[in-house]
Parts: C-alpha cells; sequence; structure tokens
C-alpha cells in the first residue's frame, strides 16, 4: 500500500543559517519522524547545523547550502526519508535568496508501507555497540555486503540477536553522495 499525495515541509534560514519561517505541517512531519520535541517554535530560532546529525551529511547540507548561495541556482536533490513503518521517497529543494537567505522544500512524492523495522525507531533501547545508516536514503552499513537496506542488514548483522538494537551513527552512502555530487555539478555549469 503506498500514498502518492505529494506533501511539502517548507522552512527557511537566514544568511547567518539560523532557522524561521517554518511552514504549516511541522510539527505533524517532527512526530511522523519520531521527534514530537523538535516542535516548530522549538527549532525556530536554533542553527540549522544544530539538527544535522552526523559529520559526513552536515558537510554534504554545508557544501549543498553553500553552492546554492553562490550561483543563485535552485538545486533539487532526490532522497529517501525511512521511518520504521514507511519508507517515503523525498526530494530536496534548496532555494536561495538575493538576501543570503535559504528556503527549504522537502516534498514526499511517494509513501509505501512496510513492516515494521525496530532498528530505526528512535524509542527502542540501545545498546553501545552501533551502526552506520545513511541518513538520506537509511540503508545501512554491512561490514559483510556494503550498503543495503535495513532489512538486509538486520539479517546479515544478526541485529536482534542481543539484548537491545545497536546505537545508530549516521553517514551518507556513497549513491545519495553522488546524487547531491552531480547536482552541484549541474548547477555550477548553469553558473
Amino acid at each position: 500500500m503506498f500514498d502518492v499525495t505529494p506533501v511539502t515541509f517548507t522552512y527557511k534560514i537566514r544568511p547567518d543559517d539560523t532557522i524561521y519561517e517554518i511552514g504549516l505541517g511541522w510539527d505533524e512531519f517532527a512526530t511522523a519522524n519520531d521527534a514530537p520535541h523538535l516542535t516548530a517554535d522549538r527549532v525556530s530560532g536554533q542553527s540549522l547545523w544544530d539538527h544535522i546529525t552526523g559529520r559526513e551529511i552536515r558537510h554534504l547540507y554545508q557544501m549543498l547550502v553553500s553552492k546554492a548561495r553562490k550561483v543563485g541556482v535552485t538545486l533539487s536533490v532526490p532522497f529517501r526519508c525511512d521511518s520504521p513503518r514507511a519508507r517515503r521517497y523525498c526530494r530536496l529543494d534548496i532555494v536561495p535568496a538575493t538576501d543570503g537567505s535559504v528556503t527549504f522544500h522537502s516534498i514526499i512524492s511517494r509513501v509505501d508501507s512496510r513492516p515494521e523495522i525496530a532498528l530505526l525507531d528512535v524509542e527502542q533501547p540501545r545498546c553501545e555497540e552501533a551502526v552506520t545508516v545513511c541518513s538520506w536514503c537509511k540503508v545501512v552499513y554491512s561490514p559483510e555486503s556494503g550498503w543495503v537496506e535495513a532489512e538486509r542488514a538486520i539479517a546479515e548483522m544478526d541485529l536482534f540477536g542481543g539484548e537491545c538494537q545497536p546505537a545508530i551513527t549516521h553517514g551518507i552512502c556513497p549513491s545519495c553522495f553522488a546524487l547531491a555530487e552531480r547536482e552541484i555539478e549541474r548547477v555550477s555549469a548553469v553558473s
């Protein structure tokens, strides 16, 4: 079962990268992403970089925002924003303004239901052992097979064989990084 009603979540950052002008539906989106504490009121006025987990994904976002500001062109990057019960296929549009502010449109174009994946549930108790999950598409790094879907990683790595779930560290898989690099190259050619 899947939903194909596009939904867009919008927010802006000032030239100093603080979040402001958060669009309608933000709180619902935060709750759906197991982050009900990240309401629009709470994130407004905070640095965007305080909310992007993982060194690699933060670096990638910084590259994208910097390039958008530098060339004055919208960047569009596909990504997947999975939850424990759904795969959400999305696109991130990064729209620069002449005053140095940037608007982010996260557009969910399709949602596919799936059996619950406890690994992605932030409420699960965690052990010290950690696995790396791509912040954009939620694939998991398996030492045996490289970057694979969560279901496969759980089986290959016996992630549920212990007393608790492994902790999650955030990274970015080569496929998602390449998508972002191609978009940076595309807008560089336009300018």
